[in-house]
């Protein structure tokens, strides 16, 4: 028969894996905190330039004589990249799957302004404008290089047949 007890000084096993936790946090894999800061910063950037196009609105004339269709495609497109680069300064595990979306929304959002040129809807210097969606992908992208795919989670704490934790009698 095997008995699990609680460690002594009465610390129990949450407190000790909260401890192992705390300590070994400066050697979990992640992005550094700068990169998430910047992406932070610069993907809400582009959020706030995003919010005016979608109904619309171009308070700071960034898009010149672009129709109220173009801006609002510009803004839903905007909004998805933005939302995939603060997702991932939140929670770096879900680097991947948003550098997929963004990535898929860039490559939209270059072959319309492609589209829009050749048309002359609005010419490529207007576009450059978006050039912030790009900064946020690639920044998104380079957080994938040290995203978890598995994330961190701490095991079920074991509990008595009395339902108190930390002292589970079993036998073998």
């Amino acid at each position: 028969m095997v008995e699990l007890r609680s460690l002594p000084g009465g610390a129990d096993d949450d407190d000790l894996a909260d401890h192992i936790l705390t300590r070994l946090e400066p050697f979990t894999i992640g992005p550094p905190r700068w990169l998430r800061a910047t992406l932070a910063v610069v993907a809400g950037v582009q959020l706030l330039m995003s919010l005016p196009w979608l109904v619309g609105a171009d308070p700071l004339g960034l898009l010149g004589n672009a129709s109220a269709s173009h801006l609002t495609r510009d803004g839903a497109l905007g909004l998805v990249i933005a939302t995939a680069g603060l997702i991932t300064a939140w929670r770096p595990r879900y680097a991947i799957a948003a550098a997929l979306v963004s990535l898929a929304a860039v490559t939209a959002q270059v072959a319309t302004a492609l589209i829009d040129d050749h048309y002359r809807r609005v010419s490529l210097l207007v576009e450059a404008a978006h050039v912030i969606t790009l900064v946020v992908t690639v920044l998104v992208a380079s957080a994938t290089r040290t995203a978890s795919v598995i994330p961190r989670q701490r095991p079920p704490r074991l509990r008595s047949a009395s339902g108190q934790a930390g002292g589970p009698t079993r036998s073998r």
